[in-house]
């Protein structure tokens, strides 16, 4: 296990961790004056941050339990989800589409592809020491088959939409990007953030 994982202290901690803190943790002078809100309105939040991340790291108490699996462990059972190749955002399998992939070594190129579905992208598990239940999930992306790079590009590597006519098949202009919603939001957060 990664020593920085194996540590004991709140930053590893079942009940604390990254976003959750515990009560013992919230109740401790030097971190409840990192959560103020006037600290929080004048401190740079990266830089508050790590502060947090570090007096978590020196820190443990008689509560911990790792919030990462500790071998050995008794497995009882194993769970798994079944995973649906073929949920994905409303797209029929076998879909035409053009993708342009993100990476520099695409030079901003356009393809055309072919909708496989929902792709698994990582496994990950976890443990209930009270049942003895491991559990084991999928998070799935969507998965285009490019055969001009003999590869699979995945949703989050790229910019793609399905082809539904002939005019369609341009390449994906700078208006296509900047109408998905979450750049649309990404827009909309730089400009608040600047406006404060």
């Amino acid at each position: 296990m990664d020593k920085e994982l194996s540590k004991k202290c709140c930053m590893n901690c079942r009940h604390g961790g990254l976003f959750v803190h515990c009560d013992k943790l919230k109740s401790m002078p030097e971190y409840a004056e990192l959560c103020s809100e006037e600290i929080q309105k004048v401190s740079n939040w990266l830089e508050n941050s790590t502060k947090k991340h570090n007096l978590m790291r020196g820190i443990c108490c008689d509560d911990f339990e790792n919030a990462w699996l500790e071998y050995p462990i008794a497995v009882k059972e194993i769970k798994t989800d079944k995973f649906d190749y073929n949920k994905g955002f409303c797209h029929k399998m076998g879909s035409l589409v053009k993708i342009k992939p993100c990476g520099e070594e695409y030079q901003n190129k356009t393809y055309l592809g072919f909708y496989i579905g929902d792709m698994p992208t990582q496994i990950y598990s976890s443990y209930n020491p009270n049942t003895n239940i491991l559990e084991v999930k999928k998070d799935g992306n969507p998965a285009i088959f490019v055969p001009e790079l003999k590869k699979i590009i995945f949703g989050y590597e790229s910019w793609w939409g399905e082809i539904e006519s002939e005019k369609e098949l341009k390449e994906i202009t700078e208006d296509d990007i900047n109408n998905v919603w979450y750049v649309k939001l990404l827009h909309k957060l730089c400009e608040t953030k600047e406006g404060t």
